[in-house]
């Protein structure tokens, strides 16, 4: 019986599907998702954000997220994860509340969020690198969490500079 090569790779994918640790498959599609969410509101804050700084580090997120979004994506083909490409689910209420503010109100709890939102990606990322079954998980999440502990500690500038007494109104 002859099988073309395609047909050999699709039966593998299928295969690594159900060989893909449960946790491996999770991390990738919450990586995907919070990837997305984080594309979505650095592009609205790049251009409404007052502060210079946010602007240019909602740009940075833009930037190192979509290369990041990509490798994910690439990742989870290989493993047999289809993610999905849409929109993020996670962001309507937040877009919501950030579409209400404006000036150093919107800088402060977009740079709030993106804290928040980074603690917890690094956390998961640390967990995936030190306990994902996968050898590539464990790589990719390894990597990728050295440029989010880099966002949290460029975030983490800016929440304390936002938060100083003396700077309601004064953009960064």
């Amino acid at each position: 019986m002859f099988f073309t090569r395609t047909f050999v790779a699709a039966i593998f994918a299928a295969a690594s599907v159900f060989a893909l640790a449960t946790a491996d498959r999770d991390f990738l599609l919450q990586a995907a998702e919070g990837g997305r969410m984080e594309v979505e509101l650095a592009r609205g804050a790049a251009q409404k954000a007052a502060s210079l700084e946010v602007k240019q580090f909602a740009q940075q997120l833009l930037d190192d997220h979509a290369k990041t979004n990509q490798e994910i994506k690439q990742l989870a083909e290989k493993k047999g994860v289809i993610v999905d490409a849409s929109s993020s689910r996670a962001t309507p209420h937040l877009q919501e509340r950030l579409s209400k503010l404006s000036g150093d109100q919107f800088d402060r709890v977009y740079i709030q969020e993106m804290m928040a939102e980074h603690q917890k990606g690094a956390a998961a990322f640390e967990n995936a690198a030190k306990t994902a079954k996968d050898a590539d998980i464990r790589a990719f999440a390894a990597k990728t969490l050295q440029t989010i502990r880099q966002h949290l500690e460029k975030v983490g500038a800016l929440h304390r500079k936002l938060s100083a007494p003396g700077t309601s109104g004064n953009p960064v």
